[in-house]
Formats: C-alpha cells, structure tokens, sequence
C-alpha cells in the first residue's frame, strides 16, 4: 500500500438533470464562475457539461444531450442530480492504478492517454460505491483548457458580481447503506493509504442522536473522507432518508473551506441560500460554558456551530438539500490555528435540526392533496 502525498481533488463530476441550470445556480448563489463548456458544439455530440470554479474547487455538471445518452439518463432517473465521479490530481496514473488494483480495487478504466495539439492527459479510473468512480488524472503535460473538449464559455449572466470566499474541498462525506462502512474505508485506505479514526460507537452521544455510525479517513496530504451509515436500518435517520431518496451509497454532503466564515454566510444569504437552522439552545449552551459572549452572538446571527480544541478552533453550518430529494447539501467550513476535528460533538445539534426538517416533510406529505 502506498501512501500518495501528492493527492489532491481535481475535480468533482454530478450527473444532473439540467447542467446549464444547476451551474447558473453555483454561480450566482455560490460566487462559482463558469470557466469551460464542453458539448456538441466543441465535438462531443452525446452530452453537455458545465466546468465552474472557485478557488481551488472545480465542479463539472453533466446532462445528457439526447435521448440514446443511456448512462447519464439512467444514472439522473435513479439518483437524480448526483455525483458521478471524483478525480484526484496524481503524478504517476499508471503507478497508483495498478497498485490500487493489486490492493483490490475493481478497475473501470486502465490508464489511458488523450491527446490533441495542446499536450496530453493521462486517466484512469476504479468503481467507487454504488455507481460512482475514483479517477485518476494528470494534466501536468496539457497546455489547453483543463482537460480535452473543453472551450472557454461567456455568456452574459454567468459571471458572479461578489466573492464567496470559498477557497477549496475540504473534505467529502459518504452515505453508505447498514455495514458497509468498513469495507468502503478500507477500500480506500488500501488505494491511497491514510489514517483511520476509530468508529463512533453505538452508545456514544453522537451515535445516540443522529442515529449513524461513522469513521473518518484522512491522507497525510490532507484529504478527508468522513463515512456515515445508520446505525438501524428500520430505525428513522436523515442518513437512512437520503439513502431511500438517492436510491444507494453515495455523496451525502461535501464541505467547502472559507477563510472568513461570516463574510461568505452575508454573500450567502443574501442570495437566498438555505440554510439548516440550530435552537437557540445551543447557543445558551455556549455561552454558560465560557464561550465569549460577542461571538456566540455572531453565532447565533449566522446560523454556524462551533467547536474548540485549545487554541484551535473550527465554525461550520450546513445548507438544505440542494434538490428536491433529501440528498446531496454543503457544509461551509471554516478552520482556524490549525483545527484538525470534525466537531463531532456538534452532530447532535446538526441531527435534530435536520431531523426537524424531515419530520416537517414527513407531516407534509400525509396532507391529502
């Protein structure tokens, strides 16, 4: 098993129903800037698919172009907008591939080299989950625009007029199926190496309350994976809720990092973000445990949980559904001093407020229409 310290997220690929839509929303909610277009017109007939950025975080949306573009249409149809694949940026593709399959991995795609007049990009992929795949990629000899069938694209509207402050992933969360958490883990650890954290137990407090199982998996070059299950598949959960709504395993939420939380959740809201909303409990909690009374007041304005470990300290909070089904949210992330956690004392107040949310659908959906 090798340990890639080189890794890194190139890019993360959605499914989705509606490509231009969902990346016209990235830009003007999220500050996201549309930097390629990729489709008929640059000589992809099948699909069309959107390239936007911010800071170091590259997100591709793809939809189908036609009706014979089978993959896409069934992948949406099951899912609905989802996330297809994850690419890592590695310097040696053919290396980290044949050792991920050696290790055990089920390979989808052997290395492979495109080409056109500005260079050539290496790839090679492996299955992830249920129907998702990890991709290896290098670009470090291409000179065009990102990867090969991918213009630059202008058009009037597509261009945010403020800065979220979004700077990169910091880290992505998987919703798995009962007892698939251990196996998934180790899938990884075996392709990229890494350090697992031991798993929350049943009777811990945030197991208690969420309702989930959970282990964290962090690479020495700093990607974090967080793996979350149900602890009762009978057992009401927002985990459980996203695993019926997605239809399998997949990406539950990704955390994006800002180096000045309160700044991106002004530009947020004010562009109609929504926001999962905390009691004002756990605000009162903060202040009788010492908690300065000014921040918790800005904390409580902002909707953002907070944790501390000495002189380090992290503030987080999380968006709805980004879709009409339970499924894929973002977490806006903030570490500061070196914060390594994931604050899981903080998933308690998470699920009940999310768990509050899925009651109000629940209640919804027994009105008779």
């Amino acid at each position: 098993m090798s340990d890639y310290r080189d890794l890194s997220y190139a890019y993360i690929e959605f499914y989705v129903g509606m490509a231009k839509m969902v990346a016209y929303w990235h830009v003007q909610a999220l500050g996201f800037e549309v930097k390629g277009y990729l489709g008929p017109e640059t000589g992809v007939p099948d699909r069309v698919s959107y390239l936007v950025t911010k800071g170091n975080i590259n997100l591709i949306f793809t939809s189908a172009a036609k009706p014979s573009s089978s993959e896409i249409l069934s992948f949406v149809d099951r899912h609905g907008n989802g996330a297809k694949r994850i690419a890592y940026n590695v310097s040696n593709v053919a290396e980290i591939f044949e050792d991920a399959v050696a290790s055990g991995a089920t390979p989808i795609m052997s290395p492979k080299v495109f080409s056109d007049d500005s260079g050539e990009i290496v790839e090679a992929s492996i299955k992830w989950l249920d129907d998702m795949e990890l991709l290896f990629f290098d670009n470090s000899n291409y000179q065009g625009l990102f990867r090969l069938g991918y213009e630059e694209l202008v058009i009037e509207g597509f261009t945010p007029n403020f800065d979220s402050g979004l700077t990169h992933i910091d880290h992505i969360a998987y919703g798995l199926d009962q007892n698939q958490t251990d196996y998934w883990c180790n899938y990884f650890q075996q392709t990229f190496g890494g350090d697992i954290t031991p798993n929350q137990e049943p009777d811990d407090l945030a197991t208690r309350y969420s309702g989930l199982l959970l282990k964290l998996l962090r690479t020495s070059s700093g990607v974090y994976s967080v793996f979350v299950e149900p602890l009762d598949k009978d057992s009401p959960s927002q985990v459980q809720e996203y695993l019926d709504a997605y239809g399998g395993s997949g990406i539950q939420h990704m955390a994006l990092h800002t180096k000045d939380i309160f700044s991106t959740m002004e530009c947020l809201l004010a562009r109609g973000v929504d926001f999962v909303k905390y009691p004002d409990a756990y605000y009162d909690r903060l202040l009788k445990q010492g908690t300065d009374p000014e921040l918790v007041e800005r904390l409580r304005r902002y909707g953002l949980l907070y944790d501390e470990q000495g002189s380090t300290y992290l503030l987080q909070t999380f968006t709805k559904p980004l879709g009409d089904r339970p499924t894929l949210f973002y977490e806006i992330i903030q570490r500061t001093n070196g914060y390594q956690g994931f604050a899981l004392n903080n998933i308690a107040e998470l699920y009940d407020a999310v768990e509050e949310e899925k009651s109000k659908r629940s209640d919804a959906a027994k009105i008779d229409v």
